[in-house]
């Protein structure tokens, strides 16, 4: 028998290796469906609601996906909310969580304390409850039955769990993508503490009346939402949104947006707000006798500092970053000269620029995916003082 030949790795997303293969043999394609590959080889998937998912992250957010499936949207919102956010991942189906659990190891997320992923169907209460799905197509799998007498379909019993007992009492959400086949009005109803405590919280909700009239009633999903105080925007083409009125019945197969209030012109997908207080420190400058951070800033001073050896006074702080042209720019008060330089991969120099009182944003290029990009800042012999509020890195 000859020996197999080595293949390269199969990419999920737009810049990460998925755990496709081993010893150059597929080891989940044949359970993972058509939709898989899709996933893998980087096509466009829910071309009209990711973009929408991406524009309300931040870099602290606390994102819930409920009903992960093989990872999609936890991986792509993992560079934009680690490492100040937290990331809760949901599936149901013993046989894709499996897969999941392979995408995190791959992304060298399965052991990130910020990333969790639980094996549960999410539900109004505690309990077991059977899970129904098709090995060709794992990405219907449902509580609900998907045919009368299909005989290619299969179940297996799996914990349920309501998202109120099972996640920390004080954790407030900010977005959650939830797609379970009809059983997402039972997800709110199990979720109404995490509600009451999150006020700016968003969630992207499938809404195919076709399976909530399996479960839930499309109507009473929709009344639902009014009862909880959310308004119901539909997710229409390009990820623009029409709101709609609670008392008008919303028909056939849409993915709508749940908010109490929202704010569009602050939907801003390019921006990624970095704080003073997600960078890491030089040690020099860490110190209880005179600390540079103070109160939510960066504030250096030459002539505080002057028997200071250290040049570098920060790094961090340690993203992901998908190709592409970005923009980087300070909000800060600076007079003389400061050295400021972009790397990845521990210190590999991606770009180098000076910057002063007058310095424009400085842009550079990605042509490959950026792991552990780092902002460096150096004093020169010009340094004098900086008071730094945020950075800010857009994508252009």
């Amino acid at each position: 028998m000859n020996a197999a030949v080595p293949r390269p790795p199969i990419y999920l997303g737009d810049n990460r290796a998925i755990a496709f293969l081993e010893s150059g043999e597929p080891i989940a394609i044949d359970t993972a469906g058509p939709d898989s590959l899709k996933y893998s080889l980087g096509h466009v998937i829910e071309g009209d609601i990711f973009p929408l998912f991406r524009r309300l992250l931040r870099h602290d957010s606390v994102v819930l996906d409920i009903g992960a499936h093989y990872g999609h949207y936890t991986l792509r919102a993992a560079p934009y909310v680690l490492p100040a956010g937290q990331i809760f991942c949901f599936e149901g189906n013993p046989h894709t969580f499996g897969c999941l659990e392979r995408s995190l190891w791959a992304n060298q997320l399965e052991t990130n304390p910020r990333v969790h992923a639980y094996n549960v169907l999410v539900h109004d209460r505690p309990g077991r409850a059977a899970i129904h799905y098709r090995a060709w197509r794992l990405e219907r799998a449902s509580m609900w039955e998907l045919g009368p007498g299909d005989s290619e379909q299969l179940s297996a019993e799996v914990a349920t769990a309501a998202l109120d007992d099972l996640l920390p009492a004080d954790l407030a959400v900010d977005v959650v993508k939830m797609d379970i086949q009809g059983s997402e009005p039972y997800a709110l109803c199990g979720m109404q503490k995490i509600l009451a405590r999150s006020p700016d919280i968003k969630i992207i909700t499938e809404f195919f009346t076709r399976h909530l009239d399996s479960s839930f009633g499309a109507m009473n999903y929709q009344a639902l939402i009014a009862q909880l105080g959310l308004s119901m925007w539909r997710i229409d083409a390009g990820g623009t949104l029409t709101l709609i009125d609670p008392a008008t019945p919303l028909t056939g197969d849409a993915n709508c947006l749940l908010a109490r209030r929202l704010d569009l012109s602050g939907l801003d997908s390019r921006d990624i707000i970095i704080e003073p207080r997600k960078l890491s420190l030089k040690r020099a400058y860490a110190g209880p006798a005179d600390p540079i951070l103070r109160d939510g800033r960066i504030v250096y001073d030459a002539s505080r500092h002057a028997g200071v050896e250290e040049d570098v006074l920060f790094y961090g702080p340690y993203i992901n970053l998908e190709p592409g042209k970005f923009e980087l720019s300070f909000s800060a008060s600076i007079h003389g000269e400061f050295r400021v330089e972009v790397t990845e991969h521990f210190g590999e120099p991606i770009a180098q620029f000076t910057l002063d009182g007058t310095s424009a944003p400085a842009r550079f290029t990605l042509r490959s995916p950026a792991q552990k990009f780092e902002i460096v800042l150096s004093r020169t012999a010009n340094s004098k003082m900086i008071d730094l509020a945020s950075i800010r890195l857009r994508k252009m």
